[in-house]
């Protein structure tokens, strides 16, 4: 004798939230497209009431929605948001919108951007690391002289060169082609403005 089967009872996901910042968070997802600037247009005119909803979307899961979170939180944040913004752009896995969460960050605080880029440059994560390294070129003073030489003597760049990647000194930066003698890790290429660099 068999027993008999129970009806299969499909369990229903819970129903997303309908509340206006829940719903422009879910609209995040297809920024910077047209439904994506309004999803960010109202967390704008929502003001500091969107900005623990919007920090919460940029640590989640869902990473369609967090170049959008970023960007909106560069604009009604402040400061202390800074690392959040940064954070989740390096743990994107690709290069995929990384301007916008770099751009985001600067916007609140540009300093405080610059400190938290270079600390994270040393990370493994090449893509990161290139784009971050392609928008901090154009904002390179000579007060981030220091900052670059610790990296350099900590040996950030010898990724590129021990995984046999072309390495690229531009000298429109700090460093200087005599300054080379002092580094253990030696470019590839020299050029004296990143348009000299042809991919």
């Amino acid at each position: 004798p068999s027993t008999p089967r129970k009806p299969a009872t499909s369990q229903k996901p819970a129903p997303l939230p309908t509340d206006p910042i829940s719903v422009a968070i879910r609209g995040l997802s297809t920024w910077p497209g047209r439904d994506g600037v309004r999803a960010a247009e109202t967390l704008l005119l929502t003001g500091p009431d969107a900005v623990e909803p919007v920090l919460t979307a940029l640590a989640g899961a869902d990473a369609a929605v967090k170049p959008g979170a970023a960007w909106v939180l560069g604009k009604i944040g402040g400061p202390e948001h800074v690392p959040a913004i940064v954070r989740a752009a390096v743990e994107r896995t690709n290069g995929q919108r990384l301007e916008a969460f770099f751009e985001a960050a600067w916007e609140l605080d540009p300093a405080l951007t610059k400190k938290w880029l270079f600390s994270f440059l040393v990370l493994d994560r090449p893509v990161f690391r290139t784009r971050a390294t392609e928008f901090l070129a154009d904002r390179i003073t000579p007060d981030d002289r220091a900052r670059i030489d610790n990296l350099l003597h900590a040996g950030a760049n010898k990724g590129g060169v021990e995984a046999g990647m072309e390495t690229i000194l531009v000298l429109s930066g700090v460093t200087q082609a005599e300054d080379l003698a002092r580094f253990p890790y030696q470019p590839t290429r020299i050029v004296d403005s990143v348009a000299d660099i042809i991919v």
